[in-house]
């Protein structure tokens, strides 16, 4: 959903303007996201 949401943003940033639901910090916050998912999974796999 995260990266379904980058490539909208990339393609068709006008229907990112008139969005209802925007996220907070958008691109930012989705780049952060990804990376705590990734950071937790490395975790999981070495413990």
């Amino acid at each position: 959903m995260l990266s379904s949401l980058l490539l909208a943003r990339k393609k068709r940033p006008d229907l990112h303007q008139v969005s209802a639901y925007k996220m907070p910090m958008g691109i930012p916050m989705t780049w952060c996201t990804l990376i705590f998912f990734a950071f937790t999974v490395v975790i999981m796999i070495r413990v």
